[in-house]
């Protein structure tokens, strides 16, 4: 019993790791637009879960189009969030 609860416990750090790892990072010249905001908002818990552990990981891309790319990051994290909230509710 106690293996399976530390291996799960593993995976999901593992998991964690990988996923703040596709969080934005630093200002270059790239611009980001509207799916790379969907991609950065489904990546906000877990890069948020980083920055709580002092990782350097960004939480959204400074140089982006503006609206559009704010308008996916919201639908991103609602994506996330929804689905939570949808297995919560069962």
């Amino acid at each position: 019993m106690k293996t399976t609860h530390f291996l799960k416990v593993f995976l999901l750090l593992i998991v964690l790791v990988a996923v703040t790892s596709c969080a934005p990072d630093g200002v270059n010249d790239k611009v980001y637009g509207f799916f790379y905001g969907v991609w950065h908002g489904i990546c906000l818990p877990f890069a948020v879960i980083g920055k709580i552990f002092k990782m350097d990981v960004g939480i959204y891309a400074i140089n982006n189009t503006g609206a559009w790319y704010w308008i996916g990051y919201l639908i991103g994290f609602l994506i996330i969030g929804g689905t939570v909230a949808a297995k919560k509710r069962r």
